[in-house]
């Protein structure tokens, strides 16, 4: 007579449970919903009111929290396993080493872009601890090439000797246009390797791929630092040669419109 236990279809089918099995609780496909309470009709239906998300802390605002939020995200890039950039004050790269891998994991053709992720990678880390020291917020990090605020547009206009000299600072001042330059190297006189920029940052590199294949890694580097380089003689500057300590914004602004008059009047018109 055969064992009475019970069949283990899970198992090995020579294996029988000792026990009888658990019953299986079965909840019916389309369960019937619960009565809702009944509603006065006379009343009016309520709102049903959404609960409000918590707003997250944006990066750039002056808590310490948002500080540490801000640093970290911008120094969570991807970056580039076969470049290591450093950059300046002016964010323009001053420091640029290829991987002895470079040649072997970087076609000619994604140099440009390898370069740049590298680049931007430096800008976050940069930036990060620029507001982890607090230098951001309080205004000790200023950008070399930013516009000026007014009081020193003033004084810059003030120092202008003629009116084309003065309108050739007010251009320098107000005009943002961005700048293109090219590296030393040549191919059929053509340049094999650009740099996009603006006042702030750099905004692309191109090389040319058959050059970029076979060039070394030294070549290339000297090519991004020539570019920069270049890139940082084009930007205005603004420096102030007098002292005006000693004048209000009303000084200057009364100054300023004396001045102007006058560079009008040497013309003749």
């Amino acid at each position: 007579m055969t064992n009475g236990g019970w069949f283990n279809h899970y198992d090995d089918p020579d294996e029988f449970w000792d026990d009888e099995p658990l019953p299986i609780e079965r909840t019916p496909l389309n369960p019937s919903p619960s009565p809702s309470p009944p509603q006065n009709p006379s009343s009016p239906p309520q709102k049903v009111v959404p609960t409000p998300k918590p707003v997250e802390p944006q990066p750039w605002t002056t808590g310490p929290v948002s500080k540490s939020a801000g640093a970290e995200r911008l120094q969570s890039g991807v970056g580039s396993s076969f470049v290591a950039v450093q950059v300046d004050a002016g964010l323009l790269p001053v420091h640029v080493q290829l991987s002895p891998q470079w040649h072997r994991h970087v076609d000619g053709s994604e140099a440009g872009a390898e370069l740049m992720r590298a680049y931007q990678k430096a800008i976050g880390i940069y930036l990060g601890e620029t507001i982890k020291s607090g230098k951001y917020f309080s205004g000790e990090f200023r950008h070399p090439s930013a516009p000026p605020d007014r009081r020193t547009v003033l004084m810059l206009l003030l120092e202008t000797a003629s009116w084309a000299d003065y309108r050739e600072t007010q251009t320098r001042i107000y005009a943002r246009n961005g700048f293109e330059v090219h590296g030393q190297a040549q191919i059929q006189n053509e340049p094999v390797t650009s740099m996009r920029a603006n006042w702030f940052q750099v905004k692309s590199i191109r090389i040319w791929p058959d050059w970029a294949r076979r060039a070394d890694p030294i070549q290339i580097v000297d090519e991004v630092l020539c570019c920069a380089n270049r890139v940082r003689e084009l930007r205005p500057t603004f420096k102030i040669r007098g002292d005006y300590s000693r004048y209000s914004d009303e000084d200057l602004e009364y100054q300023h419109l004396q001045h102007r008059e006058n560079l009008i009047e040497e013309l003749g018109v």
